[in-house]
């Protein structure tokens, strides 16, 4: 019958709005299957990351960063045993606008892509360097991401997640009051050049 398809591998026919939704749920646990294998494959969580050699190597990698000039060294050293390491070659996307979002990034070496979809197509926003920090926001609402972020070079990034973050408030609380008053800080900074920026437009 030229309504009915079969599907492969399978004797029984459906009609063709079934099999259209078929389709539709192939393509879309595909693209979930995708989207899950870049999360794995991005986020290779270094192992040694909470041996001391290894926490003094990423507190070294934090020190002199502004979102921690408050921080010691040995603040940054307790930190980095509640980040997570992240590799992502050129070209990974490392998040898209509009993702789900719940981590920040740190970037400790490459350099990122920021760009945001509108008339056109996408349009980039600025590159960001050693020490920049994306996603902050996220980490606190949770809500999802505003821009697409993509490693421009290959990139080592730390990652906190709200895992990470909810186990440095049960196990160091002063150490989580702090990040988070860092964090407080970063965003009202942000949201000043932000307003400045918007206050220059509208008075031009």
């Amino acid at each position: 019958m030229g309504n009915t398809k079969e599907v492969s591998g399978c004797c029984q026919k459906l009609p063709a709005d079934e099999y259209r939704r078929y389709l539709q749920e192939q393509i879309r646990l595909k693209w979930k299957l995708q989207k899950l294998q870049t999360f794995r494959r991005l986020f290779r969580t270094h192992s040694s990351i909470r041996d001391l050699t290894m926490a003094k190597k990423i507190a070294e990698h934090l020190d002199g960063l502004e979102l921690f000039k408050d921080f010691t060294f040995q603040d940054l050293e307790r930190l980095s045993r509640y980040l997570m390491y992240m590799v992502a070659a050129k070209g990974d996307v490392i998040f898209n606008e509009g993702d789900p979002g719940s981590y920040m990034l740190i970037l400790i070496d490459g350099r990122m892509e920021i760009s945001k979809s509108g008339d056109g197509g996408f349009h980039l926003l600025s590159y960001e360097g050693k020490g920049r920090v994306v996603g902050e926001m996220s980490l606190l609402d949770h809500e999802r991401r505003s821009a697409t972020c993509v490693a421009a070079c290959d990139c080592e990034l730390l990652a906190l997640n709200p895992e990470g973050l909810d186990r440095m408030t049960n196990e160091n609380p002063a150490l989580a009051f702090k990040v988070m008053t860092a964090m407080a800080r970063l965003l009202s900074r942000r949201l000043r050049r932000t307003s400045g920026m918007l206050a220059d437009f509208l008075g031009s």
